[in-house]
């Protein structure tokens, strides 16, 4: 008789805890669809009273892009305007501009009543960094920021090997203290030293270490001579300390540390 007893209470108790989960779950409908419909008329009262006044979005100026499409800016307010200034969300808006190739930061604010400002800074390329037959502009912080389409115009050092990007901005930091030094590529070989090519087309083999100091004295040495003819020139071979090693096409060899001259 008990057990039957104790079947009936745990059924009863069972049937109770089910109708109390039923409530709470038609509570919480009924509290969001009230919730929901509360925020919908709250919306529309906005937006009624920012068309009287005339606080719509009309406008979306761009200032600051050289790179960066302005077009492509714009168009993403294409569904806001027309509608309440103070309903668009601006650090969503922010979040997707950011992520453009170009944008390094931005402002973006309303011009009461009806414009929103977007003032950007762009990146500015450091290089160009080459691979395989593909070339990619290269910020400062040493980080690629697109594919360039039309290499032919572009002026900025190459760089190309693996590793390069990672080593790119020591290398044209370093080089900057040598002065009247213009580098036209750069070739990171073996994953631990450069190899360059200067602006007459010199190819210059650069030791692992104390590669400017070696640069220097180089330079030192080629400023002494009036005319050099560096399409007889191979290459010059800087990776043994104190020596400058001259490989012309024919094979001959000269080191211009010793011998001061070409």
């Amino acid at each position: 008789m008990s057990k039957i007893k104790n079947k009936k209470k745990f059924l009863f108790t069972h049937y109770k805890i089910t109708i109390f989960f039923i409530l709470i779950l038609f509570f919480i409908f009924f509290f969001q669809s009230y919730k929901n419909n509360i925020i919908t008329n709250l919306i529309n009262y906005i937006n009624d009273k920012s068309i009287a006044y005339g606080l719509i979005l009309d406008k979306v100026e761009v200032i600051g892009t050289k790179e960066t499409s302005k077009k492509s800016i714009i168009s993403l307010f294409d569904e806001d305007i027309n509608k309440s200034i103070f309903l668009i969300s601006l650090n969503e808006f922010k979040s997707i501009i950011i992520k453009k190739p170009w944008v390094k930061k931005l402002k973006i604010k309303i011009d009461y009543p009806s414009t929103i400002l977007i003032e950007i800074e762009e990146k500015i390329p450091l290089a160009i960094y080459k691979k395989e037959n593909q070339y990619f502009y290269v910020s400062q912080t040493g980080k690629i920021i697109e594919e360039i389409k039309d290499i032919n115009n572009e002026s900025l050092i190459v760089v190309s090997g693996e590793g390069s990007l990672d080593k790119l901005v020591k290398l044209l930091k370093n080089l900057k203290r040598i002065k009247n030094f213009n580098i036209n590529s750069a070739i990171f070989i073996g994953n631990r030293r450069w190899d360059i090519i200067i602006e007459n087309e010199l190819y210059i083999k650069l030791p692992e270490k104390n590669y400017v100091l070696a640069l220097n004295n180089l330079l030192d040495v080629l400023a002494k001579v009036d005319k050099i003819n560096y399409d007889l020139i191979e290459f010059v071979d800087l990776r043994i300390p104190k020596k400058a090693i001259v490989r012309f096409y024919n094979n001959d060899n000269l080191d211009i540390f010793n011998n001061n001259k070409l």
